[in-house]
């Protein structure tokens, strides 16, 4: 069997968790999810249908959600905003491309570090504001 996926977040982001405080947490239930996050910013890594899923989570945002309860007594959801909708999103107009055409978990989240370290270093530190945008 290959390799886990918290094995390859761990190994993508060694050299740069003490930069940015960042812990791994193994959360597989159904299918492989690891969130490598800070007091800052969570950032979610699904591997599902083949393919690994990447999104911020607030903290603050998902704090508030999960005190709060639904009629049925499930906490609420809170936003999951997937990490290249965002880079769309803020950088339409970016020449290069941080997409892998590659189906290989290692080849992806390699791609994701690099959309994150390169683009999105304020998010990583905390910086949501953006989110008021998407609201609109």
């Amino acid at each position: 069997m290959g390799t886990n996926l918290k094995e390859i977040v761990e190994t993508a982001f060694g050299d740069i968790t003490e930069e940015f405080n960042l812990s791994v947490e193994d959360r597989t239930s159904n299918w492989e999810h690891v969130e490598l996050y800070n007091s800052n910013c969570i950032v979610r890594f699904i591997c599902d249908f083949g393919s690994i899923e990447v999104g911020f989570i607030n903290p603050q945002e998902r704090l508030a959600a999960e005190k709060m309860k639904r009629e049925d007594n499930f906490p609420t959801g809170y936003p999951i905003y997937p990490i290249y909708f965002v880079w769309e999103y803020l950088y339409p107009n970016d020449k290069v491309n941080f997409r892998t055409s590659s189906r290989d978990k290692t080849e992806e989240v390699f791609a994701a570090k690099k959309l994150l370290t390169e683009r999105f270093e304020n998010i990583m530190r905390g910086d949501f504001s953006w989110t008021k945008l998407l609201r609109k």
